[in-house]
């Protein structure tokens, strides 16, 4: 069942295909590039291969390129994994791109790129196109916009705006008899992005009569809690997306604290006291503790969960995938993801079924 005023990607829906394609087609572009050529003749095809990452550039300029290359990575990973499940975990890569966009406006800013024309502007409209569109995704998944067509017009809008803006000033510079390169590789890059969005929002339902799977579900309670109660804690969901938008506004420091809570939470789920402490200083200032923490405690987690008669899935690979190509902040953000599933099939679960002893 689909809750209430929820759109959520049914069952039998195949748009995880086409995540995966144009996730596939941005990978691509940050390799291989192809441009047609107009001007004083016939048109000249250039096809070229480029490495996406120049280590003899400065720190900064290595991490936006990074960004860039991992971006379809994540993608392609949430989308198989979480595309059905949770969908909601999908403006993640939103979250990515806005932050890889940034720095490339620091970076353009650093190397004075503020002198070329449109350079700067053109980063900035970018940024605020896929503002607009994680704005718009979140919205239309939590049922606040109550039609799916704002997030189409989002992501088939901006790359046909793109595209006919990049196409008009070539056509008008080729016009004069001066040769210009048109990228197609870059138009490509950028719609694949958004069209990816655009595909989900194609798929996205709020039929109450068509079957959907959630992350969590119900199951024979075999290792029921001893008291039908649980702390109250764990019944709070958090906002995944006000927390990661946090955590960068704040360039790390929230995500301390959003750190400490789910520890926090996952400790109450395996029944220990709510002092965690060591862990947060190990998780500090103890080199590569952070992989063994998510990996163990994503086990953790579920092993908690299935006590109170709710399946969650064990991410440790996940987890360990994330934290490599990523960063923390997306691998809280699955575990929080869990935790909120946890939170809402728990408060409907009735008290007599809590106690199957």
């Amino acid at each position: 069942m689909v809750e209430k005023d929820c759109f959520r990607i049914p069952e039998d829906s195949g748009c995880i295909k086409g995540v995966l394609a144009c996730a596939a087609v941005l990978f691509l572009t940050q390799f291989f590039g192809l441009q047609v050529i107009m001007g004083d003749g016939s048109p000249e095809w250039n096809f070229y291969w480029r490495f996406p990452l120049h280590f003899y550039g400065n720190i900064v300029l290595l991490q936006a390129e990074f960004n860039d290359l991992a971006l379809p990575v994540l993608l392609a990973i949430l989308g198989i994994a979480f595309g059905k499940k949770a969908p909601e975990l999908l403006a993640m890569p939103l979250v990515f791109a806005m932050v890889s966009r940034l720095i490339w406006i620091f970076v353009g800013l650093l190397e004075n790129l503020l002198y070329v024309p449109g350079w700067v502007s053109g980063n900035l409209l970018r940024l605020a196109s896929i503002a607009l569109l994680l704005l718009v995704f979140t919205m239309t998944l939590s049922g606040r916009l109550k039609q799916k067509a704002w997030l189409l017009l989002v992501a088939f809008g901006y790359p046909a705006l793109f595209a006919g803006h990049r196409l008009f000033k070539f056509l008008s510079v080729a016009a004069l008899g001066t040769r210009v390169p048109f990228s197609l590789s870059t138009v490509a890059g950028v719609a694949a992005l958004y069209l990816a969005y655009g595909i989900m929002g194609l798929a996205l339902s709020d039929d109450p009569g068509r079957p959907y799977v959630w992350v969590g579900e119900r199951i024979p309670c075999q290792k029921a809690p001893r008291r039908w109660y649980t702390i109250s804690e764990l019944l709070k969901p958090k906002s995944i997306t006000i927390n990661t938008l946090l955590s960068v506004a704040t360039l790390g420091i929230y995500r301390w604290f959003w750190m400490y809570s789910v520890m926090k939470r996952v400790r109450y789920l395996a029944e220990e006291n709510a002092s965690c402490g060591a862990e947060m200083l190990c998780y500090l200032f103890v080199p590569f503790y952070g992989y063994y923490w998510f990996y163990t405690r994503g086990k953790r987690l579920a092993d908690g969960a299935e006590k109170y008669g709710i399946a969650l899935p064990r991410r440790q690979g996940i987890y360990l995938v994330i934290l490599l190509l990523a960063s923390d902040v997306l691998a809280l953000a699955l575990m929080q993801s869990d935790l909120n599933e946890f939170a809402r099939i728990r408060r409907g679960i009735p008290k007599d079924e809590a106690v199957m002893e």
